[in-house]
């Protein structure tokens, strides 16, 4: 089994981050979400001076992760979910065997903080809870004495709003982020879109455009405005072909037409 790395989108943020802070001034990157260490990896090669402090707590991933990343000596491995709380949180991890999706691994990156919505069109899944150790981003911050982070990048499948309130006044010193939203509750409960951008935005933060966008969900590119003036944003959307959010009429017309497809 052969799990890509998302490369594509990588190679876009790290220009982003060079240009507007300096390639050598890329000193910390934290990577929440690395299943099999494949994202990790990326940024480890890109920056191998940089400090890659990753992130994972599901059993079913853990033991590939660790031996794709051994070689890695700038890749620091933390087994623990990032969450709003330290000590121990539910962790809902994929069963491979009755989830409905053609990942071979039964889509084990799907595995999250929250419960399956089962509203997911694309995908069934299918969960077993179990018990993992947490940690909030303010402690581990200050665990490290970690002084900026220049690249967080998160896939943590609906739980990102709790690692970003687990940062608490920290917040400012992160750079750039790079997180999945969702535009439709593919997990109970779950922060949508509009109000993970809400929080960003009283944090000082400004979307900048998306590096994915499809009707479910999308990777979405905010940048600290104290790194960042408007001109600069709007110059970054256009050079690194960005995409933005299409409006809801759009949306709308659409899920029509790709209905209308599949009648005809």
């Amino acid at each position: 089994m052969i799990i890509e790395a998302s490369t594509e989108a990588i190679n876009k943020v790290t220009e982003i981050a060079n240009e507007l802070f300096g390639y050598s001034n890329i000193q910390t990157i934290l990577e929440f979400g690395s299943r099999y260490g494949e994202d990790t990896i990326e940024f480890a090669k890109i920056y191998p001076s940089a400090q890659i402090y990753a992130f994972e707590c599901n059993p079913n991933t853990l033991d590939k992760c660790r031996k794709n990343i051994e070689d890695y000596s700038n890749i620091i491995l933390t087994e623990k979910a990032i969450s709003d709380s330290d000590g121990k949180v539910s962790f809902f991890k994929i069963d491979k065997n009755k989830t409905i999706t053609t990942w071979e691994d039964g889509n084990q990156g799907a595995s999250s903080m929250l419960k399956s919505s089962g509203q997911y069109p694309i995908e069934q899944y299918v969960q077993e809870e179990i018990k993992v150790d947490s940690i909030t981003l303010n402690t581990f911050i200050k665990e490290k004495n970690i002084a900026q982070v220049d690249i967080l990048w998160m896939d943590i499948q609906g739980a990102e709003l709790m690692a970003l309130h687990g940062l608490e006044r920290n917040i400012s010193i992160v750079k750039l982020i790079h997180l999945e939203v969702e535009f439709m509750e593919i997990y109970k409960n779950q922060p949508l879109f509009k109000k993970i951008n809400s929080f960003l935005k009283s944090k000082n933060f400004t979307l900048v455009g998306f590096t994915n966008y499809g009707e479910y969900s999308g990777d979405a590119i905010f940048l600290n405005k104290e790194f960042a003036t408007k001109v600069k944003v709007r110059q970054l959307f256009e050079r690194f072909s960005l995409l933005r959010r299409k409006s809801k009429i759009k949306t709308f017309l659409a899920r029509i037409f790709n209905r209308l497809k599949k009648l005809f």
